[in-house]
């Protein structure tokens, strides 16, 4: 690539020296679409990458009933859920081919979402073409689809998190590609050279190369040349082009990581390691997991696995969220918080209901203020001092921590840190003999009752 061409000024005898990059970026080098942001914005690359590796690594249970299983296909579900939730982030869409013989479905196949094209019937049903050359056709129940929200197009297209970012895509590729084309060539502005008129055009490309070969190279990239000329003639140059430092680019960056922030759901502090402290970090991570992952996958993803899959099979899939050790270290947060309000005198269904405690479905918030009064009760007769009110959050979150490891062979057990030893033990080997989350569930509702036990 030549490092400059010359355009003339209409109107005038005065020529423009542009340097390459400048028509470079004008033509083609600035462009990303959504399938491009992937390979061309490192931004994008790693919202992209964390948002489907958190995707693929959260616990996922196959069940029949309450027993789990192993997935039934050879493709592995974790590369599958990966595929997907990157094809829905940038196209919108993610479709798995259901290899199946004339009696059940046998494996499972991801299509490129990019590479495909779907329409709708008059009477709803879908069709999906490949439209790559010799691309296949195929209907609705051969295929599992996956969509993302579209404020117009219930049926067949999907906005992704990409194509929401694609101006901040365009800017950050644009900046990037106008810094490497600058100083590929010689870091050299864009510069108007002028003549007096009537030159001839000879003299004017002679003008031009001069000046090239002064200010061409890195070298020679901050060098003033000055050119005398006589009164009656002279030759001129000046810079029409803003230096680097003028063009606002830690502004424009801050801009593109706004941008692909909020489009992806993934907190700043993710995408750039040093952009705040480390508590700041930590309680990012945690909604990052619980306001954008969790539900993501338990609706979006979830809840077509198992509608256009397996629920026919007598199966279905449960993301286990809850066994993640992020979410238990948040429960025991939870209890400590808990206790802390209910011994500063706060009541325990206010206490409950400000940190989100979930309770079962035949229990309301009223009623921890009833239970909170009998222990209270209790203690007075047994002048025991022992905080009762956040052993019940303790077992109800031991509850739930047993009920998503249920089936698992390699468990981990629950860490008590307000049960009493003697309930703790008791609670443990009745567990032993659980066949299903019922008895799990029967064991608990007696804890309740063996909670004043020393």
């Amino acid at each position: 690539m030549a490092a400059f061409t010359t355009q003339k000024i209409a109107g005038t005898k005065s020529t423009i020296t542009v340097p390459a990059w400048v028509l470079a970026l004008q033509n083609s080098a600035g462009m990303v679409d959504d399938a491009a942001s992937y390979a061309k914005v490192p931004l994008v690359y790693k919202a992209v990458t964390l948002r489907a590796n958190s995707i693929a690594s959260a616990p996922v249970r196959i069940l029949r009933g309450e027993q789990e299983v192993e997935w039934p296909f050879q493709t592995s579900l974790k590369k599958l859920l990966w595929m997907t939730e990157a094809a829905l982030l940038l196209s919108g869409a993610s479709y798995w081919l259901k290899r199946a013989n004339r009696v059940q479905v046998k494996d499972l196949q991801w299509l490129n979402p990019f590479a495909m094209e779907v329409q709708a019937n008059d009477d709803y049903s879908l069709i999906f073409q490949q439209t790559m050359a010799g691309g296949q056709r195929f209907f609705q129940d051969e295929v599992m689809f996956f969509k993302e929200f579209h404020p117009t197009d219930d049926l067949v297209t999907g906005i992704g998190a990409a194509q929401v970012a694609l101006s901040g895509s365009k800017l950050s590729n644009f900046m990037m590609q106008f810094a490497v084309e600058f100083f590929r060539n010689g870091a050299m502005p864009v510069t108007l050279v002028t003549v007096p008129s009537g030159t001839p055009q000879e003299e004017v490309k002679r003008v031009q190369n001069f000046f090239q070969r002064m200010i061409t190279g890195v070298r020679n990239s901050h060098k003033v040349v000055a050119v005398q000329g006589d009164k009656d003639s002279g030759v001129g140059a000046q810079v029409i082009s803003q230096p680097l430092s003028d063009l606002a680019m830690p502004e424009l960056r801050e801009a593109v990581l706004e941008e692909i922030s909020h489009a992806f759901g993934i907190p700043k502090t993710m995408l750039l390691a040093d952009a705040a402290n480390y508590a700041t970090a930590k309680e990012d991570r945690m909604g990052f997991w619980q306001e954008t992952i969790r539900p993501r996958a338990e609706v979006w993803i979830q809840s077509v696995i198992n509608e256009q899959l397996l629920n026919e099979r007598g199966l279905r899939l449960e993301f286990a969220f809850d066994e993640m050790d992020i979410f238990q270290q948040d429960e025991q947060v939870r209890a400590a918080s808990y206790y802390n309000y209910i011994q500063a005198g706060m009541k325990p269904s206010i206490a409950a209901q400000i940190l989100g405690i979930e309770l079962p479905a035949d229990y309301e918030y009223a009623m921890l203020d009833e239970d909170a009064k009998e222990v209270r009760e209790v203690e007075a007769v047994n002048d025991d001092s022992r905080p009762r009110p956040v052993v019940t959050d303790e077992l109800r979150a031991w509850l739930r921590f047993e009920e998503a490891r249920f089936g698992k062979e390699d468990k981990r057990e629950f860490e008590c840190k307000f049960t009493p030893s003697a309930l703790a033990g008791a609670i443990q080997g009745a567990l032993e003999t659980a066949k299903s989350k019922d008895d799990i569930k029967r064991i608990f509702r007696q804890a309740e009752q063996w909670k004043n036990y020393p």
